[in-house]
């Protein structure tokens, strides 16, 4: 969530897990249709020049809190330039992994029907179902896609959230209209989709800056998520958020792909659930270490462990965090290095995310044909040892740029 651009390329699926604007699902009988590209944030900034925009570009071609500001919210300052060098502030690891105090409150969806089976194109996301066990090293699963988010219909399958912003941020959500009526969701002729929050409007004292959420219409039960982001918002009281939610939180899960808040420089993992759900620690391969006999290199995970409870009623609904010590992650380090793209894949075997900045995106996904048995081990991994799997079900996607709240409004005053 955060007050700057977000960019964001599609989702991918896969067996159990998807990111990016593409989703790959497990299919029993299944013809393998080619992954679409990823898309990307855009590596340019809105008309407004307001680096506060998500940008959600076309497919790559293959190869509130009265601790801030209490007295008035108008005096939100305009989002920071991303070209500004970010600093990391003593004690930050710690204070994050504390400080989202009093957690967002989902609100109830709407049931919906459900769209039929098969491929679906939509803006953002792509989904791909593998055909066999789940992923491990040396399986020879292969993901079908089954949605794709991404180009001119980029915001056709998504759903606008305009109420009260359930995390307490200081801006107003609006409806599909008033977002492209206001040029807060667009996309430019390109094909590149931009998601952004207003900046040019002068408020009046207690005035919120409008923003954008949206949610996925449909929702998805395993698979791999491939997102693409070519740019991100970041900055002081910025707090943007790329996430898989269920649909009556917290139970059926909460899985953060990519959030942060203010000028953090790395990206943080997290998972939010109902009781009984922890971290695994034992998975986490210490830097410096190697890989045991018994150990698998896709089912250890590089991150650091910030927390490991993750039932929601418990730590002020801290959840449990993996920060990714990757300066490209998140910020002005992954604009600087043209974005990247983060697959979350679950599967039977757990919850797992890898981060790979522009220039180190694996050649397979790339094109269209994504093995993540051969992309090393993952930034993040909650395994079914801790977790089940029964923890997360009917997860939607969400993109939201929040200004304040539960996170970045609790931690303002320290950064």
């Amino acid at each position: 969530m955060s007050h700057g651009p977000l960019v964001s390329s599609r989702m991918r699926k896969v067996v159990s897990l998807g990111v990016s604007m593409a989703f790959f699902n497990v299919a029993l009988a299944a013809t393998t249709a080619s992954l679409p590209p990823p898309a990307s944030l855009a590596d340019q900034p809105p008309p407004s020049g307001d680096p506060n925009s998500a940008l959600f570009p076309p497919p790559l071609p293959p190869s509130s809190t009265d601790s801030l500001y209490p007295n008035d919210p108008a005096a939100l300052p305009p989002p920071p330039d991303p070209s500004l060098s970010v600093h990391a502030h003593s004690g930050d690891r710690s204070r994050r992994s504390h400080a989202r105090h009093a957690r967002r409150q989902r609100p109830e969806r709407t049931p919906r029907s459900r769209p039929p089976p098969g491929p679906t194109v939509s803006p953002t996301e792509t989904s791909i179902t593998p055909q066999s066990t789940p992923s491990r090293q040396n399986s020879t699963t292969v993901y079908t896609l089954v949605d794709s988010y991404e180009g001119t219909t980029f915001f056709d399958q998504w759903d606008f959230f305009d109420t009260t912003d359930p995390t307490n941020g200081m801006i107003t959500y609006v409806s599909a209209a008033d977002a492209m009526g206001a040029g807060l969701a667009y996309v430019r002729d390109d094909g590149v989709a931009v998601m952004t929050v207003d900046t040019t409007t002068t408020l009046a004292s207690g005035d919120y800056r409008k923003s954008v959420r949206i949610t996925s219409k449909k929702a998805y039960n395993k698979g791999l998520f491939v997102f693409d982001i070519l740019k991100g918002p970041y900055g002081c009281s910025v707090w943007p958020a790329a996430w898989l939610v269920g649909p009556s939180w917290p139970a059926g899960g909460e899985i953060d792909v990519v959030e942060g808040v203010h000028e953090n420089i790395y990206n943080q993992m997290t998972v939010h659930s109902s009781a009984g759900c922890t971290l695994d620690a034992s998975k986490a391969l210490t830097a410096g270490s190697t890989l045991k006999e018994d150990q698998v290199e896709t089912e250890v995970f590089t991150g650091t462990i910030l927390a490991t409870t993750c039932d929601a009623s418990e730590n002020s609904n801290t959840g449990c965090g993996i920060l990714d010590s990757d300066t490209r992650s998140y910020g002005a380090g992954l604009n600087d290095a043209g974005g990247g793209v983060y697959a979350t894949l679950w599967d039977d075997i757990g919850v797992r995310i890898w981060f790979f900045a522009r220039e180190d995106v694996p050649a397979d996904i790339t094109a269209q044909d994504p093995d993540p048995t051969t992309w090393g081990s993952p930034k993040a991994y909650w395994a079914t040892t801790a977790c089940a799997s029964s923890f997360f079900s009917d997860l939607s996607i969400v993109f939201d740029i929040v200004l304040g709240g539960d996170w970045a409004g609790a931690t303002f005053s320290s950064t």
